[in-house]
């Protein structure tokens, strides 16, 4: 077998031989290109990313910089998303799927040497597939070690070192990185944390709203006047509004929450007759 062979194989191998180096360079002068590309010509950016990529799928977008091994090692499928400083350290197979979002400093890496320094200083490296599933977000200043599988529909939190396989629809998080929960269809009502209470922090602290509760009839069953506090652990606000979301998140005969903009300070006009500007 030749070292690249080895290489690919998983196999202890020796990156100096059988033209790896050689190949390694020729892909640094496309990474150069890619990462030197103006930002408004966007051609030149895909013809020169998908060059460097061994397969990529439809839709894709890849911040410069970039930084990889070999390039031809790495497979994205459609809609790939790879944020500010993706480095993919790919001597071994790395296989993501559809709609995979990284943000920025992710670092992906197949590539290990061995524990004991006599066997380390032997030269001999190794590379290990990482494979990454569909629908999976990977946050800001993650990495992922050689090995590791990554199931659909997973969530990594910033930060989090991926050293085990994470089972599909997890949110994982830390160092090492371990599964906090499992993502279910109640996650859909929320695009941020999901709890009533950050939910209401949310509200109090970005709009200066009145609050229009209203059951499946469409007869309002709460309307109070909140918001706009620079203070987000406000207790009498949050005594106000809380209950309320707390009863919606619950699944409660609520179908709708709704902000109408907020005319006066102290009391709701009946009068105000203003177009629903969100909804939970």
């Amino acid at each position: 077998m030749t070292q690249k062979e080895r290489m690919l194989a998983g196999l202890p191998y020796k990156a100096w031989m059988d033209g790896l180096p050689e190949e390694s360079m020729e892909n640094a002068v496309r990474v150069y290109k890619f990462n030197n590309c103006h930002p408004e010509d966007t051609v030149c950016a895909e013809r020169l990313i998908r060059s460097i990529l061994g397969s990529a799928g439809k839709n894709i977008t890849v911040r410069a910089p970039f930084h990889c091994d070999y390039g031809k090692n790495i497979e994205v499928g459609d809609n790939f998303y790879a944020n500010f400083n993706t480095v993919i350290l790919d001597v071994g197979k790395v296989k993501i799927g559809n709609n995979v979002l990284l943000a920025p400093n992710v670092s992906i890496y197949t590539a290990g040497h061995p524990i004991h320094p006599d066997s380390r200083n032997s030269g001999y490296e190794y590379g290990i597939a990482v494979t990454i599933g569909d629908n999976v977000w990977i946050g800001g200043n993650s990495v992922i070690n050689p090995g590791v599988t990554i199931g659909n529909n997973c969530v990594i939190g910033s930060g989090s070192v991926v050293v085990n396989d994470i089972p599909e629809n997890s949110i994982a998080v830390g160092n090492p990185a371990k599964v906090i929960r499992q993502i279910t269809d109640e996650d859909k009502k929320y695009y941020f944390k999901g709890t009533a209470e950050n939910i209401a922090k949310f509200i109090i602290q970005n709009y200066q709203y009145s609050t229009v509760i209203t059951d499946n009839d469409g007869a309002i069953i709460c309307r109070s006047v909140v918001g706009g506090y620079p203070d987000a652990d406000n207790k009498e606000v949050m005594a106000d509004i809380l209950p309320v979301l707390l009863k919606y998140q619950r699944g409660e005969k609520f179908t709708e929450l709704v902000f109408e903009e907020k005319k006066e300070r102290n009391y709701y006009s009946e009068e105000l007759n203003v177009p629903v500007t969100g909804t939970f």
